[in-house]
């Protein structure tokens, strides 16, 4: 009889979640969580002046974050078109 042995060799797979920022109004709130961490983003006209701009700023933010669940994650704007 034949022993199966696990090796745990399997290779990484990265998990890719996708948002769409198509409109938004001054004060909404973009929440983003990874476990128990959370990070918040509230839009405001006054600097986000269109969805390209807010989704701009929003990746600036989540990826000058600090903590470790946020730093082992990759944020970018993917392509777009109209």
């Amino acid at each position: 009889m034949a022993t199966v042995n696990f090796t745990g060799s399997q290779r990484k797979r990265a998990a890719v979640d996708t948002i769409t920022v198509a409109s938004f109004a001054n004060g909404e709130t973009f929440i983003t969580t990874v476990g128990v961490k959370v990070h918040t983003y509230t839009a405001a006209t006054a600097v986000d002046t269109s969805a390209a701009v807010l989704t701009a700023n929003l990746l600036i933010a989540l990826n000058a974050l600090d903590d470790a669940e946020f730093t082992e994650l990759t944020f970018a704007a993917g392509a777009t078109s109209t």
